[in-house]
C-alpha cells in the first residue's frame, strides 16, 4: 500500500488503524491524564473551545461562524495524525474529521473502503458497520469525495447509522470524515452535506 511521505514511513492502512484506535480513546480521555506529559497536555487541550476551533480549521477551512447548529466539540493533535469532532444537537449527529499530514497516492475511494471495513470510531460511537445502506460520492472543491453509509453495531450492542467519506486534494493531502446519528434514528444526510459544502479549502 502507499505511504504518507512525511515523518516515519508507515503504510497508510497502518496509520489508519493506529489513528482510529487512538481516536476511540477520546470518549474516556480523562482516564489518560495520569500518563506522560504529552498525553496530559493533549487531554487538557482536547475540550478547550479555542484550541479545538483552531485545530479544526487547520484540517479543513470551515467558515467562522460555523453553519447554524454546528459547534466544535473535542480535538486532539498527535502531530502525525489529528482529529476534530463537531456536534449538531438539532440533528442529533456527531462529525469527526481525521487529518493525515503529508501526501499520499492513495485514492479517496480506497481510503473510504478501508475505513468502512475498520469500522466507526468517533468520540461518542465506536463499532462495526454491519450492512451497507448506500454509497455514492460528493464533490468537494472539484474533487471526488466518496462516501459509504451503513448500519453500525456499537461495542455496547446499540444500533446506529453513520457514514464515512474521504477526500484527497491535488497535492495528495487526505482526510477522513465520519458522521454518526447518536440516537437510534435513521441517518439524515442533509447536515453532513451542509457541513461539507461549507468547506472553503483543505
Amino acid at each position: 500500500m502507499s505511504a504518507i511521505t512525511t515523518g516515519v514511513r508507515l503504510p497508510v492502512w497502518s496509520k489508519i488503524i493506529v489513528f482510529l484506535t487512538l481516536s476511540g480513546i477520546m470518549g474516556s480521555i480523562a482516564t489518560l491524564v495520569y500518563g506522560s506529559f504529552e498525553i496530559k497536555r493533549m487531554a487538557e487541550l482536547a475540550g478547550n473551545p479555542k484550541y479545538v476551533s483552531s485545530l479544526g480549521r487547520k484540517i479543513v477551512d470551515l467558515p467562522e461562524p460555523l453553519p447554524a447548529g454546528f459547534q466544535f466539540q473535542v480535538g486532539m493533535d498527535m502531530r502525525f495524525l489529528r482529529l476534530v469532532s463537531l456536534i449538531n444537537r438539532d440533528a442529533m449527529q456527531q462529525y469527526t474529521f481525521y487529518d493525515f499530514p503529508g501526501s499520499t497516492n492513495q485514492k479517496a475511494k480506497k481510503f473510504t473502503e478501508d475505513a468502512y471495513a475498520y469500522g466507526m470510531n468517533t468520540p461518542s460511537v465506536v463499532g462495526k458497520f454491519t450492512s451497507l445502506i448506500k454509497e455514492g460520492s460528493w464533490q468537494l472543491l472539484g474533487k471526488e469525495m466518496p462516501y459509504m453509509l451503513g448500519k453500525v453495531k456499537t461495542q455496547e450492542g446499540q444500533n446506529r447509522q453513520g457514514l464515512v467519506a474521504s477526500c484527497v486534494n491535488e497535492k495528495g493531502h487526505a482526510f477522513l470524515f465520519y458522521a454518526v446519528q447518536v440516537d437510534n434514528q435513521k441517518f439524515d444526510m442533509a447536515p453532513s452535506i451542509e457541513l461539507i459544502k461549507s468547506i472553503k479549502s483543505f
